[in-house]
């Protein structure tokens, strides 16, 4: 599946360099050349990369006007993800260079992806296995029935619903669910028997109401 996301690119003005074209390059006068300066933390000194040439040790005599002289820009990038069968929610996998720049033009970082499994109005998981709330009415729960449910492929099973089933009756499907390597859960059916608010002569006759 594609995913689209914001990433730091090289400045295709400058380069990297944070200077505008025809600019000259001098010594930042906050950090000497040095690209880090020191501050006091705890009776320590602390390095950090200057804030004034970015770390880089010198300053361009006019900033690029496309990225005001930080060197890298905001892009938008479209990369194509595998997503694995079964994936839980909190699932990481990474893409190797598919990152954002490095710093000092090193090259570019990891991307990331953390999945989150949003739910679905159907199929309710469990593991491996996905669980199937089904509706039927009092005539099929007492005299029994046959219906039919769509799996996770597309395919449909026929369920045997015997007679006298209570509302909350599971019906498991081996090898219906979930596959992980080479694991796979089961399609667990729940039936939920719906009352009407007024019953016809037939479904009073049937339930002997």
């Amino acid at each position: 599946m594609p995913v689209e996301l914001e990433v730091n690119e090289e400045c295709p003005t400058c380069h990297g360099s944070g200077g505008a074209p025809g600019s000259t390059m001098k010594t930042c006068p906050e950090c000497n050349g040095r690209g880090v300066v020191s501050f006091g933390q705890g009776g320590f000194a602390v390095n950090r990369p200057c804030p004034v040439c970015l770390g880089r040790g010198q300053v361009p005599s006019q900033p690029c006007p496309t990225c005001s002289g930080a060197g890298e820009v905001r892009a938008r990038k479209k990369v194509m993800i595998n997503v694995p069968p079964g994936v839980d929610t909190g699932s990481k996998i990474r893409l190797k260079g598919q990152g954002g720049k490095g710093s000092g033009n090193g090259p570019p970082g990891d991307l990331v992806i953390t999945f989150n499994v949003q739910p679905d109005k159907f199929y309710q998981r469990d593991g491996l296995d996905v669980i199937a709330t089904v509706p039927i009415n009092i005539a099929q729960a007492t005299l029994g029935s046959k219906i039919s449910v769509k799996t996770l492929d597309g395919k449909k099973v026929l369920i045997k619903i015997p007679p006298g089933t209570a509302s909350g009756k599971r019906f498991r499907v081996r090898g219906q669910g979930i596959q992980k390597a080479d694991k796979k859960g089961d399609l667990i059916v729940e039936v939920r028997i719906e009352t009407p608010e007024k019953l016809t002569e037939e479904q009073e006759r049937m339930t002997g109401l």
